[in-house]
C-alpha cells in the first residue's frame, strides 16, 4: 500500500501547500496520524500559537517531520477508546509544561490535509511527567461541561460525561 505524503506546514498557513491533483482529491487516510508544535503559552493568551504541523501514517513519521524531540511530547488524543483510531499529538516548542502549560482553544479544523477531533476524543495519553494536569472542555474557548485528570499518564476511556464532546483542551503543571 502506497503510504500518504507527510506534510508539514507553517504556523501562518491555514490550508496545505499545493500538491498534485490526484492527492488534493483523496480523503485522509484511516489511522491518520498529525502532530502540532505548540508555543507556550504567554501572559494574556488563551491558546497556544502553532509553529508547525504534520500529517502522516505513523506518529513516528509526523514527530520526524516536525524535528521535535521525544521530551517535547505534551499529550496525545485518540478517536476511540482503548487508544485507537485517529490521533493528534502535541509537542511543546519550549519542552515540557510550567503552569500556564500549552492550550488547544478549538480542536475543530476546516482543512482536509488534518485530522479533525473536535467531539471524537475517547482516550489520551500524556507525554511527559511535568504535564501532569489535562483539562478536556465540552465548547470551543474552554466552555461547557469540564473534565479534568490530575497526575494521570493514560486514560483509555474518557467516560460518558466527556466522550465524544471534547472541543478545548489545557495541559500544564501544579506542582
Amino acid at each position: 500500500m502506497k503510504k500518504p505524503p507527510i506534510l508539514v506546514l507553517g504556523a501562518a498557513l491555514l490550508f496545505a501547500a499545493p500538491v498534485p491533483a490526484a492527492a488534493a482529491t483523496s480523503e485522509p487516510a484511516t489511522g491518520n496520524h498529525c502532530a502540532y508544535l505548540l508555543d507556550r503559552l504567554r501572559p494574556g493568551e488563551t491558546a497556544s500559537r502553532v509553529l508547525s504541523q504534520s500529517c502522516g501514517p505513523s506518529r513516528e513519521e509526523t514527530a520526524a517531520a516536525l524535528g521535535v524531540a521525544a521530551d517535547t511530547l505534551l499529550l496525545t488524543i485518540y478517536e476511540d477508546a482503548g487508544y485507537g483510531g485517529d490521533t493528534v499529538t502535541w509537542y511543546g516548542k519550549y519542552g515540557p509544561c510550567d503552569t500556564a502549560g500549552y492550550s488547544i482553544r478549538d480542536l475543530e479544523t476546516q482543512n482536509p490535509f488534518l485530522t479533525n477531533m473536535n467531539d471524537k476524543i475517547s482516550s489520551w495519553t500524556a507525554g511527559h511527567s511535568r504535564c501532569n494536569y489535562v483539562n478536556f472542555y465540552e465548547h470551543a474557548v474552554y466552555g461547557g461541561r469540564h473534565q479534568a485528570w490530575h497526575n494521570w499518564t493514560a486514560v483509555s476511556y474518557v467516560g460518558d460525561y466527556i466522550n465524544d464532546r471534547t472541543s478545548s483542551i489545557n495541559v500544564h503543571y501544579e506542582p
